[in-house]
Order: structure tokens, then sequence, then C-alpha cells
């Protein structure tokens, strides 16, 4: 159990945040952020308690520690975590949300990824090699951040966040203390990196691809179905020429056909796998 590490990991993320952040929505889906928290996600945490609203300019930092351990910390189960997993794992939280950070999580573990720490999930940790769980998480992690919209904005800037909290949390796996991080991060405004930034795929190209794949599976297995089919249309059709060289080039056409169909659906079948992992 982690449970004391919380208080020296909220200070190391908070200071990866640094101060207030503004940059144009492009850029940082997060908007207005102080220490690392949005406005939003201020405006609904002062809601619950029936507080006004205000600036998160003007954020206090036992706020921000409250709003980092009841939104992030605990959602990943963070006290039941081991240690440095329990770093990595909400760092990803803080910047990506909970359910994201889970399942790169679970994808390490090699359980399946629902989001949700369950039992499963503490099983499979609990005689993981934690060093390739954190590896697994921040290449993981990095991969993601990599298919989101605003990538080239922040890439220097994440980058060096996932190698920092990659070091910080393999330290603690071997017992050493954290670093505190370097200026060059503290100051890069790191923006949110939420799944809702994802790059979508285009819809027109998309809808095309799939009716030429449609339409292929259709003649593969239309070939496959009736297969004297080439000897019935052959007769059909050349009744008064040599019937050995029309089959050839008929029977050579389908079988074209056919190749082209399965290269195409494995191609299509990979791809799907490719963009679920």
């Amino acid at each position: 159990m982690t449970a004391k590490n919380f208080t020296p990991l909220v200070e190391q993320l908070l200071g990866i945040e640094g101060g207030v952040s503004d940059r144009p929505l492009r850029d940082d889906p997060g908007g207005l952020t102080a220490l690392g928290v949005t406005q939003a996600v201020y405006d609904q945490w002062r809601s619950l308690r029936s507080l006004p609203a205000k600036s998160v300019r003007d954020i206090t930092r036992q706020e921000a520690v409250a709003i980092a351990k009841a939104n992030y910390w605990n959602p990943v189960q963070g006290d039941k975590l081991p240690s440095g997993v329990d770093f990595a794992v909400f760092d990803y939280a803080f910047n990506s949300g909970p359910a994201q950070a889970v399942k790169d999580l679970q994808r390490a573990l090699s359980v399946v990824p629902d989001g949700i720490v369950g039992l499963a999930t503490l099983e499979a940790l609990a005689i993981a090699d934690t060093e390739a769980v954190v590896n697994g998480v921040c290449d993981r992690r990095l991969a993601f951040m990599k298919k989101l919209k605003n990538w080239r904005a922040n890439a220097n800037g994440w980058a060096s966040r996932v190698a920092h909290v990659r070091a910080q949390s393999l330290a603690l796996i071997a017992g050493d203390a954290m670093q505190a991080p370097d200026v060059s991060l503290t100051s890069a405004e790191l923006a949110k990196a939420p799944p809702s930034n994802a790059k979508k795929p285009r819809t027109f190209w998309a809808g095309i691809g799939a009716a030429i794949s449609s339409g292929l599976a259709a003649i593969g297995s239309f070939i496959a179905a009736v297969p004297d089919f080439a000897k019935k249309a052959l007769d059909a059709i050349s009744p008064f020429s040599d019937k050995s060289e029309v089959a050839h080039y008929f029977v050579s056409g389908l079988a074209s056909l056919g190749m082209a169909a399965t290269i195409f659906l494995v191609w299509q079948n990979n791809r799907k796998k490719d963009g679920a992992a």
C-alpha cells in the first residue's frame, strides 16, 4: 500500500504543472489552467460545495491538492498501487483523465482495459514486474499523445514530461529520492491531453474504404460460394470460341479479383486492430 506516497507525489505533480496557463484552445483544450486545474474543473468543484464561482487564477494550493486527490488519485486507486506505478498512473490521470490512465495501465498488465481498477487489475499488479509496468504505461501514454490533434504544439513538453515521470517512477521503485522537475519542464505550460482531442478519421474516405471493402468481400464470397461459376459463364458467353483460351483469361481475372479482395480485407482488418490498440 502506498497511501503515504500521496503527499510527496502531489507536490511533485504540482511542481511539474507550474503556475497559470492560458493558451489557445487548439493547443490546449483545457483552456485557462492553474496548478494543472482547469477553469471547468474548478467551477464544478466549487459548485458542488456551494461556493461562489471565481477565476482558477485564484485557486489555492490547498484546493489544488484536494482536487488532485478526489478527482485523480482516488479514482485510480492510488493508495493500492505499488510505489512508482502510483506516480506514473497518477500523473497520467491528472493530464488525460483517470479512465485513460487506467486503461493503459491495464493494457500494460494484459488485463481487460475497462478503465476501472478492480480485483483483476490489482491481482495482476501483485505479481507484475513494476519496472516493466511503469515502462509499459509511459510508452503507451506517449503513443496516445501522438494521436492527439494538439501533439505538434506540445510534442517537446509532453515528451519531456513523460520522460521525467518515467525516471521519477523508476526511482521510487529503486528506493531512490525523487528529483524536482527542472525549470524547462515547469515553465513549458503543459497542455491537457484528453482522449476527446484525438484526431477524427476522415469520414468521406472512411466511407469510400468501407464501400470498397464491402464490394471486394462480396466478390470474394461469390467466388468461394459458386465454384463452378467460371465453367457456366464460359459456356454461356463463348459458344464459338476456343474455350481453353477464354477460360484462361476468365479464371485469371477471377483469381486476381479474389487475391485483391483478400489483400484488402487483411489490410483493413489490421488497420482496425491498430486503431483499437
